[in-house]
């Protein structure tokens, strides 16, 4: 555990709606406030919008391509 948490947490995984899911609700935690989760693997755009819509209430995703962010 980060005592302080990151800035930055990059998400890479096999990009399956079930495991965008897990690793957004387990590695989120990590944040700091005011820090970035991101991830690769935009192609399921409206499931990582709608988690982290749920999740953090005010989550604007951006995206690059097929990598995706959001400020905590």
């Amino acid at each position: 555990r980060l005592p302080q948490g990151a800035d930055l947490v990059f998400i890479s995984g096999t990009h399956s709606l079930q495991e965008i899911r897990d690793n957004i609700l387990c590695y989120n935690k990590l944040i700091c406030p005011g820090g970035i989760l991101a991830g690769s693997g935009y192609g399921q755009k409206e499931h990582v919008s709608e988690i982290v819509n749920a999740q953090f209430r005010r989550g604007v995703v951006q995206r690059y391509e097929s990598i995706w962010w959001v400020r905590v």
